[in-house]
């Protein structure tokens, strides 16, 4: 009994549920696995949403693990929001919540990794915030029964310098035509805000996408800002160089396709749809908004979608179309996600964070590169079994001793008694023996009563 108590308690450490909390240590740094519950989806490209209401205190994010794989969803996109959509733990449908929603992280066609936020960055959430429900989407690839997919939340109680937030880029306008190459889907939109750093991006598109860019204009001059092919990467990676962003400054990008079907290809949800997206990672100085003797922070560049400045996508580079190399680490991405049959990452992985130079501005945050972790099944399937195995010895062990010592204390207890035994039977010969001699004296003493003349 003991030892299956104990390797159920090994298992239930690494076992997903709807919504645990572990603290990783004492500065406030805690997780939250928001999960599904042995869910079993009813038909291909199904979108479920998990909600996880925010304690009233104010929080940060700081990172984010994707809780799945290839071969179970097409991607798992994380919201945040005022008010869920349902106020049911999860429902079934294509819509997170209940007014503004704030895109926080996205995962597609990558392995699962720990990302990171740059030091002393984080997404307010929480109280003092818009944001009161974190809702975690899972767009399911095929039928499937018993998947507990869905995301881990690294957060802290310790307040962050910088906020941070997801810019949402694209374009809905998509219809590719049969067997055309090099369908150009562009979009655009002019920023009136306060001074953003982008500092990490994601492209997103679905089978037939092949490169997706994004530009900063400033003054008429063009400036990269990502470039990347979604066929070799879907995950958040960070930029070669932070990019800020401040008013009056113009984004420009497209989203490039190849259609070889036989049909057309629109917009939507499923996978035999297409998508444009490019997500962006920034951080910037909140601005308080004062509301009802309340302090709210709002993201200051939530979205750029469509096409809403068409004379400025005309500075797209024309390189926009070429497909962008592929380095030695990008390639051993995708086979390793290609190859990946790895299920539900069940641990917080280890992560270092180093410290690079800092923004030229003294008004941006310190810029961090994040290492990304990619932890296989296998190795925790070898790890666990290791630790199990030790554990059980473990138990062996203490069993042996505790039968040994209580042999040791029977044996013990059987001497007592024998001894204690030996004792009685001693004190019974000579009380028979005492016995005896007192009966030999009267004997004796009734025989001179009857003889006196012996005297």
């Amino acid at each position: 009994m003991f030892i299956v108590y104990s390797i159920a308690i090994v298992f239930i450490t690494v076992a997903n549920c709807d919504q645990s909390i572990d603290v990783l240590d004492q500065d406030g740094v805690f997780t939250v696995n928001i999960t599904m519950k042995d869910f079993e989806t009813t038909k291909e490209d199904q979108y479920m949403y998990i909600q996880y209401k925010i304690p009233d205190e104010e929080l940060f994010i700081v990172g984010f693990l994707p809780l799945t794989n290839l071969t179970i969803a097409h991607h798992v996109v994380t919201f945040a929001c005022h008010t869920p959509y349902s106020n049911e733990s999860f429902w079934i449908g294509n819509k997170p919540c209940n007014g503004p929603t704030v895109i926080l992280h996205d995962w597609s066609y990558n392995i699962p990794t720990l990302a990171l936020l740059p030091k002393d960055v984080g997404i307010a959430v929480g109280r003092n915030t818009p944001n009161k429900y974190i809702v975690v989407n899972v767009h399911y690839l095929l039928i499937l029964k018993g998947d507990n997919s869905g995301l881990q939340l690294v957060m802290t109680r310790k307040p962050c310098k910088y906020h941070a937030n997801t810019l949402l880029s694209g374009s809905s306008d998509i219809k590719l035509q049969p067997n055309t190459q090099t369908i150009q889907v562009p979009f655009s939109c002019s920023y009136r805000g306060q001074l953003v750093s982008f500092f990490a991006a994601a492209v997103h598109t679905h089978m037939w996408g092949r490169v997706n860019s994004l530009y900063r204009v400033r003054n008429g001059n063009v400036t990269l800002i990502v470039k990347n092919s979604p066929k070799i990467s879907q995950a958040f990676n960070l930029l070669s160089s932070p990019i800020d962003i401040q008013s009056g400054d113009y984004l420009i990008g497209q989203c490039v396709y190849d259609n070889n079907d036989d049909r057309v290809i629109v917009v939507g949800d499923t996978h035999n749809d297409e998508m444009c997206n490019i997500y962006v990672m920034y951080s910037y100085i909140p601005e308080n908004i004062t509301s009802n003797q309340q302090t709210i922070y709002r993201p200051p560049f939530p979205t750029c979608w469509n096409n809403l400045v068409p004379n400025m996508t005309k500075l797209i580079p024309e390189d926009s179309v070429i497909f962008p190399p592929i380095s030695d680490e990008d390639q051993t991405d995708v086979d390793e996600s290609t190859s990946s049959s790895t299920t539900t990452v069940e641990v917080l992985k280890s992560t270092t964070i180093k410290n690079i130079d800092n923004f030229t501005s003294a008004d941006t945050p310190k810029q961090t590169i994040t290492k990304q972790f990619s932890f296989h099944h296998d190795t925790l399937v070898i790890v666990w079994t290791s630790l199990i195995i030790i554990l059980i010895l473990f138990v062996m062990l203490c069993y042996i001793l505790y039968i040994r010592n209580r042999r040791q204390v029977t044996r013990f207890n059987v001497y007592a008694i024998n001894v204690d035994n030996s004792d009685t039977s001693n004190d019974s010969m000579f009380t028979n023996w005492t016995n005896r001699q007192n009966k030999f004296k009267r004997l004796e003493f009734d025989i001179d009563e009857e003889n006196p003349s012996s005297y």
